[in-house]
């Protein structure tokens, strides 16, 4: 069982859910994302952390999500990751004092004061190429090549839907497939592990 499933079952679901009208169920969002944030520690930086996606959840019921659902599908995206990066910094600092001089880095794009343990990895070649691949990887682009193939496949008497598809698949499969295998070698080969859980 996950966290987040056991807090549902075992937190959301006991307080209401949200059968209880639209204020109730905000309240009982923000308990438990408070609860989530309290069982990763006693600290306030982590209370931030998980008031700030109970936060946005809240508006998002409010009108702010069908707002969203309106936008443009890369804006959508920008919207989740900087709510999920910018949060994720009171996550990983170890107090407030930890976490203004990685937003004055981050907003600055200026770099040179923040001395990582992953900074090595990050200016390396495999990282431009694990970049890359995660990149095509979370966009349609093979989705869309593989109708594009099947098409001209079918004006050339082809059965339809079967080349491309299976190129879609069979290259997604290889390249994640890489990608866990080059990072398993980096994870193997160093000291640095950024499973952030390991923490806890």
């Amino acid at each position: 069982m996950t966290l987040s499933v056991w807090f549902k079952n075992y937190l959301y679901f006991p307080l209401g859910g949200s059968r209880k009208g639209e204020a109730r169920t905000i309240i009982n969002l923000l308990i438990v994302f408070f609860a989530t944030s309290i069982w990763h520690g006693a600290s306030w930086n982590f209370v931030v952390w998980g008031m700030s996606h109970g936060f946005f959840m809240m508006l998002e019921r409010l009108g702010l999500g069908k707002i969203i659902d309106r936008l443009w599908r890369p804006f959508q995206h920008f919207y989740a990751l900087m709510i999920i990066v910018v949060s994720r910094v009171f996550f990983r600092s170890d107090s407030f004092e930890h976490a203004w001089p990685f937003f004055k880095e981050l907003f600055s794009f200026n770099f040179s004061g923040v001395h990582l343990a992953v900074m090595p990895l990050i200016n390396s070649g495999a990282f431009v190429l694990l970049s890359v691949v995660g990149i095509l990887a979370s966009t349609p682009i093979f989705v869309n090549l593989a109708k594009f193939v099947d098409v001209k496949l079918k004006e050339y008497g082809y059965p339809s839907g079967l080349y491309g598809t299976n190129f879609a698949h069979i290259s997604l499969v290889i390249m994640v497939f890489l990608g866990l295998v080059l990072s398993s070698i980096f994870l193997a080969a160093g000291s640095y592990n950024p499973f952030i859980y390991f923490r806890f």
